[in-house]
């Protein structure tokens, strides 16, 4: 029977009652639950402001794996006692109720007594939760790194055993870097001291790292497919991944995206990595592929590389090179096929059908999409790429978003956001693992009704703008779609912002409260906030 975790993660600002709890401000960092195989939630202090809740699945090795997305939890109507909210599993709206006990020994979950992972099993959750000391935590954390680091070093074994000599001396060189790699990293920015060598999180962070590296090393141990296609994910299973979509349709072209460390060009101190997309052509030679792009961003960058790609005769690995890599070059693995999910968005965009662009002013033909896709511009469109799932096409008279919402089945979701001077346009892709074919997908059918009293408080106001119309658009910092009622001119204003959040499997309604108070800011940022990792040098 395979063993699961539950992790369910409580970030949390709102302070106790006095009486839910004998300590009417919650200390930060408190945990209750299993340390092990079992429900783990944990309550973070957020300055009084309110109470989150985040849940996910990690198995007994530590992988983790999101359950239920972020929610802001408010006390029940009607019980003192209990803290309460709706939101999404798999699309589906679940409500959830927990409450605290008095002496602050547990915690109870009331409701839904189960949830559903992504591979549709039901997880049990209901039930009392203990509190867990720090002795406990750190215990599950060096068994977690245990394990993993015993399977991998089974796999590095069995890969001793059964490469050619050559080619395992070259593996055991990369097998040190990753060791340095894995060690040698620590947390970045203010949470350093408590998430640094030593920690549970630093030992958390090990134990993903290990068990990257087994998914890389058991990738080598696959038998090969014969006559596999260019296209395909490559990594040194340390930093450095390539990812290559092919065009059947044009000949001698191929797209790209690669990801590297960015202390390779602008230093240890900046935390971000280095994505490059573009497109590849090949060579006189027949064999190698230049490749050119542009650094991929959340504003507009004017660095390009100019690299050079060389696959191996049997396509299991390549060579790269250029200017900002290695001197004599990286070689990457193939360690997996490229589907919708994480394929280049430009080989998105050459799947989808030339109809996305009939609301613009001029239109595009699909000749016109090839060119748009291989150089990024055709005629009066020009074509941005401000981040790794997102498209932005534009021309005179507005612009044409593209937003990929990846599917748990390796599929895809895509968004066509198009604005064309006052008018907007919106609709929804659907492209399956299986046959990759995109196919329309009704806006009733994908995402939930909304109406005025989503949006307004009052249910007065809600009558008084009930004539509108939800109006959607997309941002490139978050994989969600952002829906704007469009009132009448003197109608009221709007209470609330909407966002419809992805699960992977379907949309559900986000509402946050406008308010002119920062302290009010949108709280789904700061729990997302991305937790950066820097490598300092060797023997320094």
């Amino acid at each position: 029977m395979r063993r699961i975790t539950l992790l369910l993660i409580l970030t949390a600002g709102l302070a106790l009652r006095p009486s839910l709890s004998s300590n009417p401000t919650p200390t930060p960092d408190r945990y209750y639950g299993a340390a092990d195989n079992g429900p783990l939630i944990r309550i973070e202090e957020d300055e009084g402001r309110a109470l989150y809740l985040q849940v996910s699945l990690v198995d007994d090795h530590g992988r983790s794996r999101q359950l239920l997305r972020p929610l802001r939890l408010e006390p029940a109507a009607g019980d003192d006692k209990a803290y309460e909210e709706a939101g999404p599993v798999r699309g589906t709206a679940v409500k959830v109720r927990v409450l605290f006990e008095k002496d602050d020994t547990a915690l109870l979950w009331r409701q839904p007594s189960q949830l559903k992972a992504v591979d549709g099993a039901s997880v049990e959750i209901a039930g009392r939760h203990l509190r867990l000391n720090e002795a406990s935590r750190r215990a599950a954390a060096e068994r977690h790194f245990a394990l993993a680091d015993k399977d991998l070093n089974n796999v590095y074994l069995r890969l001793r055993r059964a490469m050619p000599s050559e080619d395992f001396a070259e593996l055991r060189l990369n097998q040190r870097k990753w060791l340095k790699y894995r060690d040698r990293f620590i947390a970045d920015g203010d949470d350093s001291e408590i998430n640094g060598p030593g920690s549970i999180p630093f030992r958390q962070a090990q134990t993903a790292r290990t068990l990257e590296r087994t998914d890389f090393l058991l990738a080598l141990e696959r038998t090969p497919k014969d006559d596999p296609p260019l296209a395909g994910r490559y990594s040194d299973g340390i930093d450095w991944e390539l990812r290559l979509g092919e065009i059947p349709q044009v000949g001698d072209h191929l797209l790209f995206v690669l990801q590297y460390s960015l202390s390779q060009r602008r230093g240890l101190e900046w935390p971000l990595p280095v994505i490059v997309s573009g497109c590849g052509s090949r060579n006189e030679d027949g064999r190698s592929w230049a490749l050119d792009g542009k650094e991929v961003n959340e504003i507009s960058s004017d660095i390009e590389e100019a690299l050079s790609l060389t696959p191996a005769a049997d396509l299991r690995s390549l060579m790269m090179s250029g200017s900002n890599l290695p001197s004599f070059g990286i070689r990457l693995r193939r360690v997996a096929d490229v589907g919708p999910a994480d394929e280049p968005m430009r080989a998105v965009l050459m799947r989808l059908p030339a109809a996305v662009f009939d609301e613009t002013t001029e239109g595009l033909s699909e000749a016109g999409k090839t060119e748009l896709a291989l150089t990024g511009a055709s005629g009066p469109f020009r074509l941005e790429e401000p981040a790794t799932d997102f498209l932005r096409i534009l021309y005179r008279d507005g612009q044409v978003d593209f937003c990929r919402f990846q599917g748990a089945d390796g599929g895809a979701v895509i968004a066509v956001a198009t604005a064309n001077l006052r008018a907007r346009g919106f609709g929804l892709w659907r492209i399956s693992a299986a046959d990759k074919t995109p196919q329309s997908w009704p806006l009733d059918q994908a995402l939930p009704p909304m109406g005025a009293s989503d949006f307004y408080q009052d249910p007065d106001d809600a009558a008084a703008a009930s004539r509108g119309l939800p109006e959607f658009s997309l941002r490139p910092k978050l994989a969600e779609i952002h829906a704007a009622w469009t009132r009448l001119k003197d109608g009221p204003e709007v209470d609330f912002d909407i966002d419809l959040v992805w699960d992977g499997a379907g949309f559900e309604i986000v509402r946050t409260r406008r308010s002119s108070d920062p302290d009010q800011e949108d709280w789904r940022r700061r729990i997302r906030r991305p937790v950066f990792f820097r490598m300092e040098e060797d023997g320094a």
